[in-house]
């Protein structure tokens, strides 16, 4: 027994040995020494987010062209994150460059009456259309020589019956319009004016006429003379 214990061990066996410890508790490497770790001694995919110092990664460790719109939070970008100049034009934005006009566009839909507007300054009962003739017409039928005129005299009206009056025009009005005057013995508002321009719903015109107005009392309904202003339109 003496003799088998003091027998040293063979090389095989001291290789064996050292084997074996190497099996049971596995390889280590040392590196030598500081900032020699390379992509090479990194496992692909295994590196994570929390292996990465926070705040620590900057633009150059990132491949240009590889950070997509599913790697950035949704509305996380603000305008500093941005470099406008880079930024193209937006397509409607063309017309921007004259939207200092449109302070004064909203007028000029109604720019082209500027040129009959200072006809307004003689009809009282202004319409839209050409006017080509009008008057104020006094109660008897007669046309009131002190008010603006044109295309009616006197021998252009009568007054048949009680607040029926006959206009014979030197034209076929297309429309017309007729309002109550305030000068007269009953106000506008109280008024009814009728007019017609088809014979077939004159009520005392003779057919010769190109129109007729009636003149009725809103308060009593009654047909009654008054003044009034009209104007035909052709």
């Amino acid at each position: 027994m003496r003799d088998i214990l003091a027998r040293r061990p063979s090389p095989a066996m001291a290789v064996a040995f050292v084997a074996l410890l190497a099996a049971l508790s596995g390889t280590a490497i040392a590196l030598p020494g500081t900032n020699s770790v390379d992509s090479g001694d990194i496992k692909n995919s295994t590196v994570r987010s929390k292996d990465v110092r926070n705040n620590n990664l900057k633009g150059g460790d990132l491949r240009n062209g590889t950070v997509k719109s599913a790697d950035v939070g949704d509305n996380s970008l603000t305008g500093t994150d941005i470099n406008e100049s880079t930024l193209g034009q937006v397509p409607s934005a063309n017309t921007a460059n004259s939207a200092n006009s449109a302070n004064t566009a909203n007028s000029a839909t109604n720019a082209n009456h500027a040129t009959t507007a200072d006809s307004a300054t003689t009809a009282d009962s202004a319409t839209v259309g050409a006017a080509a003739a009008f008057a104020e017409i006094e109660a008897d039928g007669t046309v009131d020589t002190g008010s603006p005129s044109q295309g009616i005299t006197d021998a252009n009206v009568s007054n048949p019956s009680t607040g029926v009056y006959c206009f014979e025009l030197d034209f076929a009005p297309v429309t017309a319009a007729v309002n109550g005057n305030h000068d007269g013995a009953v106000l506008a508002d109280d008024a009814i004016l009728i007019y017609a321009l088809d014979p077939a719903q004159y009520l005392g015109c003779p057919n010769t006429a190109e129109a007729e107005v009636t003149y009725i009392d809103a308060s009593d309904a009654a047909v009654q003379s008054d003044d009034f202003n009209v104007q035909f339109d052709e």
